[in-house]
């Protein structure tokens, strides 16, 4: 079984490689998975987590008027 790591983000471009890293850094025994699932942040941090990370699976929510991604995602 693998285990999902989920990061929810708004507007974390300061600390996503960080958080990521350490994710990394100490990571489980098992094997897993990381998963950033943002909520519309006005920043880059899905960006960030793309283009650095392209193994981690990343969602974004496209449009203010659409909700929230895990729920669609069933994360």
């Amino acid at each position: 079984m693998k285990l999902s790591i989920v990061i929810p983000t708004y507007n974390a471009h300061e600390w996503i490689e960080q958080c990521i890293d350490s994710i990394r850094l100490h990571h489980p025994s098992a094997d897993y998975e990381i998963i950033v699932v943002d909520d519309k942040s006005s920043d880059d941090t899905v960006a960030i987590a793309r283009r650095k990370y392209p193994d981690v699976r990343t969602f974004g929510r496209p449009a203010p008027d659409q909700p929230n991604m895990a729920c669609v995602h069933r994360l």
